[in-house]
């Protein structure tokens, strides 16, 4: 009985390792816009509402796999001030641009 019942622990054990193996297989979806679409789109919303980008350091951008999506961060040169910097959404599906509201 000893045998049966360690028998099943390992086969309890094996199966929750494949389950752990199979779901770490599961992609997220990759990005559609390049590095440098996004960032045209970026300096073009970011100009057109005014903004003049020789104030602020080159953009840092993120990819959003949940949203589909893109974070664009433009920081303003030192010396800095308190919410000195613009942040931009790029979708990538549409590829439209928007500014998002600063704190």
């Amino acid at each position: 009985m000893a045998e049966f019942w360690t028998l099943g622990i390992m086969r309890v054990i094996t199966l929750f390792i494949l389950a752990l193996l199979l779901g770490g297989c599961v992609t997220r979806p990759s990005a559609h816009l390049t590095n440098e679409e996004v960032t045209k789109t970026a300096v073009a919303v970011a100009q057109k509402a005014g903004y003049r980008l020789d104030d602020y350091q080159s953009p840092k951008m993120m990819f959003d796999s949940k949203r589909m999506g893109w974070s664009i961060f433009f920081d303003r040169k030192p010396p800095g001030v308190p919410g000195g910097y613009i942040s931009i959404w790029v979708d990538d599906k549409t590829g439209a641009g928007t500014i998002l509201p600063s704190d």
